[in-house]
């Protein structure tokens, strides 16, 4: 499978998985040891090794945050492929109640093996943490922005 092509389908199971919370359907995209690194935020950065916990903690994010809020993906600029890697710009944005938007961006970068994530790194700007606090004091003190 080439390596545009499993990233689309590790894009689309993840948005299934998203919409029904069947976290199974991600499991056989990730290699047993995969790494998943989140890092710049400065507020929720973490390593997280193995398929397993690599799973636990996209779904903590999920329920602690996304499942409380409207959210809206965009892609900044179009993916690069390099080799079995890939490597692409996006936003999330969200809302809760009458909040003004709220925007993550992030570049990510996902290393395949055999079609397989073995790495994956979420690099964040400088100054999230302290936009993320001011939104969520204001707008949901209830909600969790943590993978660890």
């Amino acid at each position: 499978m080439s390596t545009m092509r499993s990233f689309i389908a590790y894009f689309e199971a993840f948005e299934a998985t998203y919409l029904d919370d069947d976290w199974s359907r991600l499991e056989p995209l990730f290699a047993p040891d995969a790494v998943y690194r989140v890092e710049g935020s400065g507020l929720y950065d973490c390593e997280l090794r193995g398929r397993a916990a690599i799973l636990a903690g996209l779904r903590k994010f999920v329920a602690g945050f996304d499942r409380h809020c409207e959210r809206r993906l965009e892609a900044i600029g179009a993916p690069v492929v390099e080799g079995e890697s890939i490597r692409f710009r996006g936003a999330a944005y969200y809302r809760r109640g009458g909040s003004p938007e709220f925007a993550i961006e992030l570049e990510e970068r996902i290393e395949f093996a055999d079609g397989r994530i073995v790495r994956m790194i979420d690099t964040y700007p400088h100054g999230l943490a302290e936009r993320s606090a001011e939104w969520i004091a204001a707008w949901g003190p209830d909600l969790e922005l943590s993978y660890c």
